[in-house]
């Protein structure tokens, strides 16, 4: 497993810490490292890791602007009483479905 893999799909970036740590011991067990090689990989690790994350918090801002951006031009097209169903439909639809509430 590479560090660039780690940091791909998703695997580092939402498992932050533990997926530095899981990757780095996966890595010094598999490939035998010496304390050298692994006080040499560990920054290298992290840095890719560091760089994911940055990479998905920008990516994440931008798809939520897009999305309030649509929201608000769906917004012009509705009456009164539709936009409050549209924000009600929203605020459902962020929550899990098992703390929906039923109808």
């Amino acid at each position: 497993m590479t560090a660039r893999r780690a940091t791909q799909g998703g695997g580092a970036t939402h498992g932050g810490r533990s997926e530095i740590f899981r990757l780095h011991s996966r890595l010094r067990t598999e490939l035998k490292l010496t304390p050298d090689q692994v006080a040499k990989i560990k920054p290298i690790v992290e840095n890719s890791t560091s760089q994911a994350e940055t990479y998905h918090r920008e990516v994440f801002q931008r798809l939520q602007a897009i999305f309030d951006a649509s929201d608000d031009a769906i917004k012009a097209q509705l009456t009164s009483e539709q936009v409050t169903k549209f924000e009600q439909l929203k605020a459902r639809r962020r929550k899990p479905p098992e703390l929906q509430e039923r109808k």
